[in-house]
């Protein structure tokens, strides 16, 4: 049971960080993120 607890938490860690990487990557930039997308 703590393999998969671990996991988990390890899962919702990795998660947030990614999010939060991308959230600090769009603030940077001034066009926002969504622009490579609309570009398509």
């Amino acid at each position: 049971m703590n393999s998969i607890f671990y996991s988990v938490i390890i899962l919702l860690l990795l998660t947030g960080a990614i999010l939060f990487l991308m959230w600090e990557v769009n603030k940077k930039r001034p066009g926002g993120g969504h622009s490579k997308f609309k570009s398509n």
